[in-house]
């Protein structure tokens, strides 16, 4: 999806390789973020019990049970929002909500039918998929954004919801409590029966994917 001008490489701390893609006229990841170390090198937690994981308050990651590496891993907020940065060196999580990089500047140049374009789907067959469940609703992939239903990990640590959703972490937060309780970090969802883009406030307890965003591309640069 780069034309020859606009050819990025996107290796993180690891040495994984990550396929990009312009889209809305910036630099994404076209694959989920797989890395287990923080941009300094240091390691990223793993392998937390179900109660561990909901009590956290630092940076985590899990794997989905019997997932490929495909899909990446799925991060808790905090790991998001660590200073040391998950994303490669001049990259960054991209911000979200009412005035975000991932979810509203999509919606405004693209429509409420955005959700769809960024879907993955055969190649000629779309939207047929050998990822996401049917009828994986007005799957185009047109934007080359190739989003995979990973599913999450709920703050009780259970898995679910692979093959049906694709959730992203954005880089906004704040404090936000309704009902006593706080959901304080901003999210993009991708169902298997929607066209649409949503955005979510959620735990940051939770575990979802993410993708990084070149920060430098142009003169509008997305938060860390």
């Amino acid at each position: 999806g780069l034309s020859e001008d606009h050819c990025y490489t996107c290796e993180d701390v690891d040495g994984n390789q990550y396929e990009t893609v312009l889209m809305d006229g910036r630099v994404w990841m076209a694959e989920n973020l797989k890395v287990t170390r923080y941009k300094n090198g240091d390691a990223i937690p793993t392998d937390y019990t179900d109660s561990e994981w909901g009590n956290l308050s630092t940076g985590g990651y899990s794997v989905y049970p019997t997932s490929s590496a495909i899909y990446g891993n799925l991060y808790n907020w905090y790991a998001v929002g660590d200073e040391r940065g998950i994303c490669p060196e001049g990259w960054g999580i991209p911000s979200g909500y009412q005035h975000g990089v991932f979810t509203k500047e999509l919606w405004n140049n693209y429509g409420n039918g955005v959700g769809g374009m960024m879907k993955e789907c055969t190649e000629g067959s779309c939207p047929e998929s050998e990822y996401w469940d049917i009828p994986n609703t007005e799957a185009t992939n047109e934007l080359g954004f190739n989003a995979l239903p990973g599913g999450r990990r709920g703050p009780d640590g259970s898995y679910e919801l692979k093959f049906r959703y694709a959730f992203f972490w954005t880089s906004t937060a704040w404090e936000d409590t309704t009902a006593g309780i706080s959901r304080p970090a901003a999210s993009a969802e991708l169902g298997y029966s929607s066209n649409q883009l949503g955005s979510i406030v959620q735990y940051k307890e939770s575990g979802y994917s993410c993708r990084c965003v070149y920060k430098y591309y142009d003169s509008s640069p997305p938060n860390d």
